[in-house]
């Protein structure tokens, strides 16, 4: 049965990348090759306009955005109007980069498609990234099956990864700096289900875009405790909490059409956000930015 879903934004190409910060809905609108951002009253602001395909967002520990590049695979900081590359993810990486988290302080988690998705070539697996003061490097074992949504729970102290075509999200104890322990298993799913963006709620539990209209609540062992179908019977695509709304990216398919049908959803859920959504960067430091 269609949910209790409302439509905030629509007529965008493709929507991706939400993230919730400063009291508005960032996102990456793939296609058309922008980065936006919308209020709770439908307000939508073009935030910048990147010169390749936009993917996962976040901000450093001075509030600046960073956008990764998908198919130069770089990731970039733009701030008041400048483009500055802050790492060249292209050695690490295959075809093309793609999501990424940003903890609070600043470390950028990034994962790529590990193969050429468009030419049929069979998946294989790959690493996810580390973007921190040290550079840029795999921070685990070539072990991901196109890693895709990435949630940091720093309270947990753990890093949750969607493996879409592996039907699973895989953990790693998080360390202090920056580093991961071994992986285990957080929750797997049947074969028809295909977990894309990811979000964190405040006990722990992990809400799944799953490239249907069907969006999922999941313990961590797997157990699903909250089912919500899109109102609009589009495909679900990523998600993120703002308090407790939850958001949710939707298309009829990855495909730019024109007109543009992506939307934007929205549906109030009983879990909220961390007390701090705007966790993943942009905290306030009393140290001067370094380029």
């Amino acid at each position: 049965m269609p949910g209790p879903t409302q439509t905030l934004v629509d007529g965008l190409g493709f929507p991706e990348g939400p993230r919730w910060h400063a009291g508005r809905l960032w996102f990456s609108d793939f296609h058309r090759r922008r980065v936006c951002s919308v209020g709770t009253s439908g307000d939508v602001k073009i935030e910048v306009e990147p010169d390749d395909v936009p993917s996962g967002l976040g901000w450093d520990r001075w509030g600046r955005l960073l956008v990764v590049s998908m198919l130069r695979r770089e990731l970039v900081r733009h701030d008041a109007g400048e483009r500055v590359v802050v790492a060249d993810l292209s050695p690490f990486t295959v075809f093309g980069a793609n999501d990424m988290a940003v903890d609070t302080a600043g470390r950028a988690y990034i994962g790529g498609f590990g193969y050429d998705i468009t030419s049929g070539e069979p998946p294989r697996p790959t690493a996810l990234l580390l973007v921190d003061e040290r550079g840029v490097r795999p921070v685990t074992a070539m072990e991901l099956t196109c890693p895709n949504g990435i949630v940091v729970d720093e309270q947990r102290r753990r890093v949750v990864v969607a493996e879409t075509f592996a039907h699973r999200l895989s953990a790693y104890e998080l360390h202090d700096d920056g580093s991961l322990g071994p992986r285990s298993l957080f929750a797997e799913f049947d074969d028809d289900v295909e977990p894309d963006g990811i979000a964190l709620d405040e006990h722990g539990a992990i809400w799944v875009a799953t490239c249907t209209p069907t969006v999922l609540r999941v313990e961590g062992g797997g157990e699903i405790t909250a089912r919500l179908e899109l109102s609009s019977g589009l495909n679900s695509y990523a998600v993120a909490l703002g308090g407790d709304a939850l958001f949710f990216c939707s298309a009829p398919g990855t495909h730019l059409t024109e007109p543009g049908q992506g939307r934007i959803e929205t549906a109030v859920v009983a879990y909220p956000a961390l007390s701090d959504p705007d966790a993943g960067g942009g905290q306030t430091e009393s140290a001067e930015p370094t380029a």
